[in-house]
């Protein structure tokens, strides 16, 4: 059952009154939608639980392609893409459900976030009919893994400010020179959405760049204080040549592209985090009814009932 929302601009849901009838609880979930988190818990179980302490060490992130690989053949790549391109076409609130159960993944669930949300979304959403058809079908397989090239050393919240440069050949094909940093997936994809300025525009473009296309050389690992299974690196673009075809969007297109994208990734990672909390309290729960402490189980004290209480809700 799907629930008509209406449109709200900006902060106006502060102050509106709010009609509960548009109200979306989890007993709305489509049927497809439920035997899709069934599937996510079989795999989440069978691949991830059972080794995680390999998976999230640096090693561990090698078993990524594999591992996006088997979603792929599970079809939980392509949710939101379109049939006709090989996905499922789910909506985005029936989508949430997959994306609440798999943020229980911990480092996988950035590797398959990124390859779903934020680098098959744009393609989704901005590509021409050549740019779907070319990359899609390999991206929702996990045959072609992907990152989204945005943030610069010197270009984070202002992001419009980056200075990877795209120059225009006498073909009108591009050439695209510049720094990215802290890449999510940056040490395991082969397809780059890459934001940059043509020539003296104000504004980004947005392409989409294979990494066999040469000139892009992959920066060490991240050492990060968690989500060591998750690859993050930079990467560096020295003269790459980009088809014209490549162009995702119109130009000067790409901050509107980024920005649009990234909302939609918001929403996943705040449901994603939601996931993994209604995990932490199950693992408080139960270690609260294991542990003995004075002859019986400390979840009969008080205190911890009220910290358990206070916690889940």
């Amino acid at each position: 059952m799907e629930i008509a929302v209406p449109q709200t601009k900006g902060g106006e849901f502060l102050l509106q009154n709010t009609n509960t009838e548009t109200l979306y609880s989890v007993e709305y979930r489509s049927e497809e939608a439920q035997m899709i988190q069934e599937t996510v818990r079989q795999f989440l179980s069978n691949e991830i639980f059972s080794r995680l302490e390999v998976l999230e060490t640096p090693e561990g992130m090698q078993l990524t392609p594999q591992l996006l690989k088997q979603c792929g053949t599970l079809g939980l790549l392509g949710l939101e893409v379109p049939e006709t391109l090989g996905g499922s076409d789910l909506s985005l609130t029936n989508t949430l459900h997959f994306v609440e159960e798999m943020g229980k993944s911990y480092s996988f669930g950035g590797a398959i976030g990124l390859q779903t949300s934020i680098g098959i979304s744009p393609i989704v959403h901005y590509g021409s009919s050549y740019i779907k058809e070319k990359y899609l079908p390999h991206m929702i397989t996990g045959d072609l893994l992907s990152a989204f090239c945005l943030t610069e050393p010197n270009a984070g919240s202002d992001a419009n400010s980056g200075k990877t440069r795209a120059t225009m050949t006498a073909e009108g094909n591009y050439v695209i020179t510049g720094q990215k940093a802290w890449i999510s997936n940056g040490g395991l994809a082969q397809l780059y959405i890459v934001f940059a300025k043509i020539e003296d525009d104000k504004n980004l473009s947005a392409f989409v760049v294979e990494k066999a296309f040469g000139g892009t050389t992959v920066g060490a690992e991240e050492q990060k204080m968690g989500l060591s299974g998750w690859s993050t690196t930079p990467l560096f673009f020295d003269k790459v040549l980009v088809p014209k075809e490549n162009l995702l969007g119109e130009r000067n297109q790409g901050f509107k592209i980024a920005l649009n994208t990234l909302n939609t990734g918001r929403i996943k990672l705040g449901v994603s985090a939601l996931g993994i909390s209604k995990m932490t309290a199950n693992y408080a729960v139960n270690y609260a009814i294991a542990r003995e402490q004075f002859g019986q189980s400390i979840s009969d004290f008080g205190a911890i009932k009220e910290k358990l209480a206070q916690y889940v809700h």
